[in-house]
């Protein structure tokens, strides 16, 4: 058993990213060395989408605040102005969860349309998950969907990220596509 900063442990030797991942799902204690599951939540997106990276993800007031509840709660309802940074929040948010337990989690997004979701959490998503190369699964944009590798080269629905287009008139149909929708 290898013994990884944070006190966390491993058979195998793990990078930066991995260990911040797994700190941000385990949240070790202080006297670990643990920084709080917000601040591992950030050493991921620093490793991710840090200034060098094609599409930095901004550490701002906003997304601290919506970081530091989405921490604090398990479920987290969310509005703003325009141009707060929401649909980016959303998009990295729901990658480093998927990122931090891929084969036990399914990221549910919606949107209008999936037409209309490209330039909204869709579009955040696509952007930010195509910046940070060697990511595990498969990127099925035509779909809204990112695809989770079982281990067998084959590629389950289950485990994810899923875009549900959900306009008004279809109400009906979109709650019927989320509700049910689970992991396991």
């Amino acid at each position: 058993m290898i013994k990884h900063k944070y006190g966390i442990g491993s058979e195998k030797p793990l990078s930066d990213l991995e260990v911040e991942l797994a700190a941000f799902l385990l949240d070790p204690p202080a006297s670990a060395g643990g920084l709080g599951k917000s601040e591992h939540f950030w050493n991921v997106c620093e490793i991710l989408w840090g200034p060098t990276s094609t599409k930095p993800f901004v550490r701002h007031p906003w997304a601290e605040r919506m970081t530091a509840r989405a921490c604090e709660h398990r479920y987290l309802g969310i509005s703003g102005c325009g141009s707060s940074g929401k649909s980016d929040w959303g998009a990295v948010w729901g990658i480093v969860n998927w990122l931090a337990s891929p084969k036990n989690t399914l990221v549910l997004m919606t949107s209008t349309s999936l037409k209309e979701s490209q330039k909204r959490i869709w579009g955040a998503v696509k952007s930010y998950w195509q910046a940070a190369p060697g990511l595990p699964g498969k990127l099925v944009d035509s779909v809204g969907m990112i695809r989770t590798d079982d281990g067998s080269g084959r590629f389950n629905d289950r485990e994810g990220i899923a875009l549900i287009a959900c306009e008004k008139k279809n109400e009906k149909e979109a709650i019927g596509k989320i509700i049910g929708a689970k992991n396991a």
